[in-house]
């Protein structure tokens, strides 16, 4: 059979598609590269076609800053209430997705995302696909800066400063390789972790160790809780344990596990004065803690999550340098190099590659929705108002006590659990984790979502207080471990 296309009428036609598509564009002029152009023309990196970004956020932190417009579906998917919304079931119904079937006691998991921001994360997904070339080539970086410069302002940044990641453990994957760059750790030195820490941070640190020879040393303050948890104690034993070869520290600003909240202010400033760089775990600090400012706090790299506290949808954290640090910020590099690496700060962390930023791109949404409910602070308030009498109730129904006093962590806690605290030969009884899982579980198939945590060989439930949480829920997990322990746990 006679072939179509000889090799040479192939050849002719490749070098004629090449000559079609990679014609050479003239070259920039020296003031057009001065002014972030590329040579082929482009203002952006790579062949995107929007502005440069790195004077965008230059641009974002001038009050003259114009933002960029908001498309109509975007807009129109936030729609204010009439009249305010009451925290509790009232706000649970109204702004959240959370099924009536469940008691809901966990937020500080995964958190839960208001409405608005599911809302309008939908509809930037939506408006992305009407033309995603056009989305994604020119306007996409511009909505991203905005979505930089609104969450700096609420967390105490400059919006130079921040970048968005999907959540705090990619920040913190970041942060942590970054400052072991910037403290040149080598073989022989040491990272200082605290054992309350989170656990996948403890496994980030010593893959670090592992790749540079150095040791991980963890301080303990898990047995001696509570004790251990007053500021000033804790205090003294972080000092205690900065040693001449400490090289870098990395602590939490809200526990996980035990809920509380560190002296993370008077723990940089340590790190600072001895010449260790500080990396703040903070993922359950925004919508956690009183007015959050992480330059107060003066941690050289700090990572939060925007979808536990603040509400919004999952795929959005942040990491924030310490600012006018040159030697950080050259030591910061992104998980994901691609067009904009090597471009700066926010160059390197704007563009992932092709993805969905939406989570990014809702953050004003989710802001705006907090405005409309008297702001986070206030919310706040609430929440630490409700665990405290939550904390009290499950005391007195269940005859035990909180881990650590209520104010320790503004919206979580651990109670003890009405357990026997002897076997039946009269010998302590130690808990395990597979008890808390049993009894996590026994709660699960009663419709109850609630963490169960061992500590020192005890059982507590974690109970989160949320903005459309009420007292009611807590008696019902009060009754609910009363019922399962009658039952089998013995």
């Amino acid at each position: 059979m006679r072939a179509l296309f000889s090799r040479s009428s192939l050849v002719a036609r490749r070098g004629a598609s090449r000559r079609m598509y990679s014609r050479e564009a003239p070259a920039a002029t020296s003031a057009e590269v001065a002014h972030g152009a590329s040579p082929g023309g482009y203002r952006s990196f790579g062949s995107f076609h929007s502005e440069n970004v790195e004077e965008m956020i230059e641009s974002a932190c001038q009050p003259s800053w114009a933002a960029p417009e908001v498309p109509p579906a975007v807009a129109a998917a936030f729609v204010r209430h009439e009249d305010p919304v009451s925290y509790g079931a009232p706000m649970r119904q109204a702004d959240f997705l959370l099924s009536s079937a469940w008691t809901f006691l966990n937020h500080g998991a995964f958190g839960s995302p208001c409405r608005a921001s599911y809302d309008a994360a939908a509809a930037w997904r939506l408006h992305a696909e009407l033309q995603p070339l056009a989305f994604i080539d020119r306007s996409l970086f511009a909505h991203i800066v905005e979505s930089q410069r609104q969450l700096a302002a609420v967390v105490g940044a400059s919006p130079r400063d921040l970048a968005l990641l999907p959540n705090a453990t990619s920040a913190l994957s970041v942060a942590i390789s970054a400052a072991c760059d910037a403290a040149d750790v080598r073989e022989g030195d040491e990272i200082l972790l605290l054992d309350v820490g989170y656990g996948s941070v403890s496994k980030m640190a010593a893959r670090e160790c592992k790749r540079r020879g150095a040791s991980m040393v963890t301080l303990p303050l898990l047995s001696d809780l509570p004790s251990s948890a007053e500021p000033e104690a804790l205090l003294g034993r972080f000092q205690e344990a900065v040693g001449t070869r400490t090289k870098v520290a990395i602590f939490d600003h809200v526990t996980s596990n035990t809920a509380m909240q560190l002296p993370v202010s008077e723990l940089a400033a340590t790190c600072r004065a001895r010449g260790v760089v500080s990396v703040v775990d903070g993922a359950h600090s925004l919508g956690c803690t009183r007015s959050l400012d992480v330059q107060a706090v003066g941690a050289d790299y700090f990572c939060g999550n925007l979808h536990k506290w603040l509400c919004n949808v999952r795929g959005s954290g942040f990491l924030v340098l310490r600012p006018n640090d040159s030697k950080l910020r050259s030591a910061t590099e992104p998980l994901v190099a691609s067009h904009g690496y090597g471009g700066g700060f926010t160059s390197d962390f704007i563009w992932q590659g092709a993805s969905d930023y939406s989570p990014w791109l809702a953050v004003p949404s989710c802001l705006e929705w907090w405005r409309s409910v008297g702001g986070i602070d206030r919310a706040v308030e609430r929440n630490h108002a409700l665990l405290v009498g939550a904390c009290e109730l499950l005391a007195a129904e269940w005859q035990t006590q909180p881990l650590l006093s209520a104010g320790s962590s503004l919206s979580m806690a651990l109670v003890e659990l009405p357990l026997p605290r002897r076997d039946a030969r009269g010998n302590s009884r130690v808990y395990a984790s597979r008890d808390g899982k049993e009894m996590q579980d026994a709660l699960f198939h009663r419709n109850i979502e609630c963490p169960v945590k061992t500590v020192n060989g005890r059982l507590y439930a974690r109970i989160s207080a949320a903005v459309y949480n009420e007292l009611d829920e807590y008696e019902r997990l009060a009754h609910a471990v009363q019922a399962i322990t009658l039952r089998g746990m013995q």
